[in-house]
């Protein structure tokens, strides 16, 4: 038996305990990596709403660098960390309450913040795939083993009704209980460069720092980000992707490539591609995504994020758009019609498209599909702070 199994029941009577604990509407305690819609609220926070105290919760391996940023910030389970997570009065995550911490949540309120526009069905309408079982298995003890993903939050981040309807079915949550407004980690593509070149230099790691540095050198920069396959399947070697064939075309233009994959995926590439820049999984990729020009994608819900930025171009790649769909997730919305752009169902006609002597092209559609996601009436940070507040702090929460 393992570590964590053996603790495991003390971690549940944490829980129980946590409940007898008096919370402290003034304490936010945040989570996840140092990335994500919690990350850009907890920087802006920590500057400008002084009656709040804002605490970011993490793993040992990011407190240093999160301290060195002038933030206060506390491992999950050290003293100061569950201290502070039994007593705060608020918990600010990117997916779900083990971001902050999952056996400390007691009375906290809990905002969802979310990490995207989803494609694909999510959580409670999940019924294809590996993770049905999370999500549709019944019985008092998978309902404790899948906590974390059962819990209901008190206020979920939505970016417009039509995302809305969507997620009040997914999370079982009721539509009051949302807020429609901007994601606060897209605020930055909407910033001028000068702006995001600041907030890299004040806030992102010496490697970010220089990545954007380089994509200046290109002529054109790609950034390649496929949405994870919850079957496993190596579906980029399958479609035949060439790594070599690809970076000798872009070398041949002076053009780059951003390799960003899911933290779950374990494809390795080649030390001597030149012009392929394989990303950290960790990496926060929203500071380098305006000096990228072009987004290539498929599933993911990083494509409506990117069309925030005017004037870029979409390619998408679908070879395994079939079995995506039977045996990874079912989509939500009718494909064809929501997300627009280049299409490339196989890895020839990419590569075509990797080599347009011109590569900047239109994309009919893509202004109805980015007025209907992204609908909302609050649009700055201080805007979403303060109906957090009048939500929770003025006893608002439903």
């Amino acid at each position: 038996m393992n570590t964590h199994r053996l603790l495991l029941p003390f971690s549940y009577l944490l829980l129980l305990i946590s409940y007898l604990f008096p919370r402290n509407n003034k304490i936010w305690c945040f989570g996840s990596e140092f990335f994500g819609n919690t990350k850009y609220l907890f920087i802006h926070m920590s500057k400008s709403q002084k009656e709040i105290r804002c605490i970011w919760i993490t793993e040992p391996r990011n407190v240093k660098k999160i301290k060195d940023l002038g933030f206060e910030v506390y491992e999950r389970w050290s003293l100061k960390g569950v201290w502070y997570c039994l007593i705060a009065g608020v918990y600010l995550y990117n997916s779900y309450p083990s971001n902050v911490n999952l056996y400390t949540i007691g009375k906290a309120k809990l905002v969802n913040l979310w990490h995207g526009i989803a494609l694909k069905r999510c959580d409670r309408q999940i019924t294809v795939g590996p993770m049905t079982k999370i999500y549709q298995s019944k019985g008092l003890i998978n309902s404790l083993r899948y906590l974390n993903f059962r819990i209901h939050p008190d206020i979920v981040l939505s970016t417009a009704p039509v995302v809305t309807d969507n997620y009040s079915e997914a999370f079982g949550v009721a539509k009051d209980h949302f807020i429609e407004g901007m994601y606060p980690r897209c605020m930055l593509l909407t910033q001028q460069l000068s702006d995001v070149l600041s907030f890299v230099k004040q806030y992102e790691s010496e490697e970010t720092n220089k990545i954007v540095k380089q994509l200046g050198t290109y002529n054109y920069v790609y950034v390649y980000m496929p949405t994870f396959r919850d079957s496993g399947d190596n579906f980029i070697l399958n479609s035949g992707f060439d790594f070599q064939e690809v970076d000798k075309v872009l070398k041949s233009n002076n053009r780059a490539l951003l390799l960003k994959l899911h933290p779950d995926s374990q494809l390795k590439l080649n030390n001597n591609l030149e012009n392929i820049i394989m990303l950290d999984k960790n990496v926060d990729i929203y500071p380098i995504l305006p000096f990228t020009h072009c987004l290539i994608t498929d599933y993911s819900s990083i494509y409506f994020d990117y069309i925030l930025m005017k004037d870029k171009q979409i390619i998408l790649f679908t070879p395994d758009k079939s079995d995506y769909i039977s045996k990874s997730r079912e989509l939500v919305y009718d494909y064809d019609k929501v997300v627009v752009g280049r299409n490339a169902t196989n890895y020839n006609q990419l590569l075509e498209l990797l080599g347009m002597t011109s590569p900047f092209f239109a994309i009919d559609g893509i202004d109805g599909v980015r007025k209907k996601f992204w609908n909302h009436k609050i649009d700055t940070k201080d805007k979403l702070v303060d109906e957090i507040k009048n939500r929770i702090i003025k006893n608002r929460v439903l």
